[in-house]
């Protein structure tokens, strides 16, 4: 990862910033104002941002399910301006080592079929394809499940 860039705990100081990335990186897909103040605030997880000299420049929320010994990658974005810089592969180590260190067995996402460079970070990652969700997002498009064995 560039010099500069610099990972750490999100908080509700980072709502705007957060809410304006997931804007501008899913647009109708974006989770809402609401539910990002809720996965910084209450829910059970990790939420991370990544910044630039000062700029949230990525984001990664990540959810714990310990009924399934399960955390699950619930948003992972980074300004487009941003990438090519290892910041994805960053927040992805950061979500890895904390579902590792909170005795999470597996780690589960889901992504568009068509975002060739987050599936092959996933891969790069670990992560085996385990199935595929038909018509997933609001515009039709599928999804494929993936999965990283701790």
């Amino acid at each position: 990862m560039k010099a500069g860039i610099v990972v750490r705990q999100a908080g509700l100081t980072d709502l705007d910033s957060i809410v304006a990335l997931e804007a501008t990186c899913f647009g109708v897909e974006a989770f809402t104002r609401r539910q990002i103040r809720y996965l910084l605030d209450r829910a059970k997880g990790q939420a991370l941002v990544a910044e630039e000299n000062g700029r949230v420049v990525g984001w990664l929320s990540l959810l714990m399910r310990r009924r399934l010994n399960n955390c699950r990658v619930y948003s992972l974005a980074v300004d487009a301006a941003s990438r090519g810089k290892g910041i994805a592969g960053s927040l992805m180590e950061c979500a890895i080592d904390f579902a590792r260190a909170h005795g999470c067995k597996t780690l589960s996402l889901e992504v568009d079929i068509a975002n060739h460079a987050a599936l092959a970070l996933y891969v790069k990652k670990g992560f085996f394809q385990c199935g595929l969700k038909p018509a997933y997002y609001k515009d039709g498009s599928d999804a494929r499940a993936m999965l990283l064995m701790l």
